[in-house]
């Protein structure tokens, strides 16, 4: 039987993800489950298998449209057929509720049996400390303020779509997540106020930058040059669109699987946009505009 999950399931979800040692389930369960929709796979009273989502909106062309994204699924004994199975079942869910959906990609199922494609890959880029052409950082320190990032997420926006419709409820889980993940936010300041943010991790050999906001190349230089005051390599993640391997030459970088999308009802989102819509990449590329999607 497959059913959303409630608060009385709590225990058997974390007891599930405890067996299967998933990152961060504390935190999840503490401040993320109440907020997502959880879909449990149970054989009688037991739990082998769950998937959890989130409700977003995302804006693409000149549309806000609400829409689903798969975070994560968790299977005992990595059973590929209850992963399958309970795959399906929410993707049919999903076809029945939402115009477009998206998921994380996972490396051990194929998510386009399901009618999901590779739309929005990142580009990783390391650069190493003795190869990088260090700028004036000027002012940088930390920044938790929810407003503030959420101000400058709106601003490089502006440049693109298929994106996040974020507010500073968003904001204040990213906080909490970033920092039972050791990491945080900076934000790049310009005469006292902040232009650019970031997330960063540190650990004893790589500073980790898993997302980036800026306006101008400057400020990412500036958010490379203090991260590699604290370690000999830093990496950048960065949408594949934003092409910034034209400025740093030397950065090495590879191109990762990250988020999928799928076109759910294809008649209803032709209607809504007039348009003779055939699939996936033609739902998300209506305008002119390089995609970017962050979770």
């Amino acid at each position: 039987m497959i059913r959303i999950c409630t608060k009385n399931d709590k225990d058997k979800l974390l007891a599930l993800a405890d067996l299967n040692k998933v990152a961060e389930r504390e935190y999840y369960f503490d401040h993320e489950f109440d907020d997502d929709i959880v879909y449990g796979h149970f054989e009688g009273d037991e739990l082998d298998a769950y998937l959890s989502s989130r409700r977003l909106n995302i804006k693409i062309d000149k549309h806000m449209l609400n829409a689903s994204i798969i975070k994560k699924i968790v299977v005992k004994d990595d059973d590929m057929k209850i992963k399958d199975k309970l795959y399906r079942a929410v993707c049919d869910c999903l076809e029945h509720r939402e115009l477009v959906s998206l998921a994380h990609f996972d490396p051990t199922y194929d998510l386009k049996a399901c009618g999901f494609i590779d739309l929005y890959p990142k580009d990783v880029y390391a650069f190493k400390k003795y190869d990088f052409e260090a700028v004036d950082i000027g002012v940088i320190r930390p920044l938790a303020d929810p407003e503030a990032l959420l101000d400058m997420y709106a601003m490089m926006m502006r440049e693109f779509d298929g994106y996040e419709i974020r507010d500073t409820k968003y904001y204040q889980r990213r906080i909490e997540r970033n920092k039972a993940r050791g990491a945080n936010f900076f934000g790049v300041y310009k005469k006292e106020k902040p232009v650019a943010y970031f997330s960063l991790t540190l650990n004893s050999e790589t500073a980790i930058i898993d997302e980036c906001v800026y306006t101008d190349i400057n400020a990412l230089k500036r958010m490379i040059s203090y991260a590699l005051k604290y370690a000999d390599k830093a990496v950048v993640k960065v949408s594949r669109y934003e092409r910034i391997d034209v400025v740093f030459l030397k950065a090495q970088k590879r191109r990762t699987l990250d988020i999928l999308a799928r076109l759910d009802d294809k008649e209803m989102f032709s209607r809504l946009y007039g348009s003779d819509i055939h699939n996936v990449l033609e739902a998300f590329t209506m305008s002119d505009k390089a995609l970017w999607f962050n979770d």
